[in-house]
């Protein structure tokens, strides 16, 4: 069985292909291909959750995301998550990894792809709404989906703050800005 940490999925995911995925996984999904159940979770200590999803998708194999959201966490990100992957015709573990950056980058990814499906095609502002790892996500993957010519920020002094966060690695762009 693959195993992967965060740096490894760091280095292997690919967010120019991570779009055109999430596409083919939303199709399968309207199309009746996809078998996804409602999300289960638990309470854990000092109010924290652990959720599970699991899914097949035809494009996407067979799978499992656990995910917990610790709000009081300081030291260490609020969301954390671990995906594992399955042979889809006979059942066996083949991969787990690291779920913390998948979950985040696809988070962003689906607003992006919602935003090249739906906005208007001469639309070239963006205005980045949300803080921390979700605004330093749609930073990498709105790009991606369409060009901007202009970029603005509900708090602009979140790039200097981002610049700052251990957990998360900014756009080179982003970051040299």
């Amino acid at each position: 069985m693959l195993v992967l940490n965060r740096s490894e999925v760091e280095e292997l995911l690919d967010l120019d292909a991570l779009l055109d995925a999430l596409a083919a996984a939303h199709a399968e999904l309207s199309g009746g291909k996809a078998s996804l159940v409602p999300r289960v979770g638990s309470r854990g200590e000092r109010g924290g959750i652990l959720g599970a999803m699991v899914g097949y998708a035809p494009s996407a194999g067979l799978g499992c995301k656990l995910v917990t959201l610790f709000p009081e966490n300081r030291d260490r990100p609020t969301h954390q998550a671990a995906i594992a992957l399955f042979d889809p015709e006979t059942g066996t573990p083949v991969a787990l990894m690291d779920g913390t950056y998948i979950t985040a980058m696809r988070t962003a990814a689906a607003a992006a792809l919602a935003t090249r499906l739906l906005a208007r095609p001469d639309a070239r502002v963006l205005a980045i709404l949300g803080t921390g790892v979700q605004s330093l996500s749609a930073q990498e993957m709105f790009p991606r989906a369409r060009d901007f010519a202009e970029v603005g920020y509900a708090l602009p002094e979140e790039i200097e703050v981002a610049k700052e966060d251990v957990h998360f690695r900014l756009p080179k762009e982003v970051a040299q800005a």
